[in-house]
């Protein structure tokens, strides 16, 4: 990719080294193995909303494909969505 070919918002997270350039074909991601690590993954309110409702965003109710949580998961969901939360108010009062 070009750097002048480059979107402004991609140049900004290049730059402050949220984002990087791989050489094609390189595959740099790591999968997460449990659902805690990919919980912790996870950055904000709406990457956790599309993940924990996985089965509305993407319009599958195939079990087999997004089987649905359990009591446990949901439990854990929602600890890591107050986490979350509790984050964004903390920085929104600085």
């Amino acid at each position: 990719m070009q750097k002048d070919k480059i979107p402004n918002w991609l140049q900004t997270r290049l730059d402050s080294g949220a984002a990087k350039i791989y050489p094609r074909g390189t595959f740099k991601i790591a999968p997460c193995v449990t659902l805690a690590e990919k919980l912790q993954s996870i950055r904000s309110l709406d990457e956790l909303y599309g993940f924990a409702n996985r089965r509305k965003v993407t319009g599958c109710i195939d079990d087999k494909i997004f089987p649905p949580w359990n009591k446990e998961e949901r439990r854990i969901i929602l600890a890591r969505k107050y986490e979350l939360e509790r984050k964004n108010m903390h920085s929104q009062k600085k």
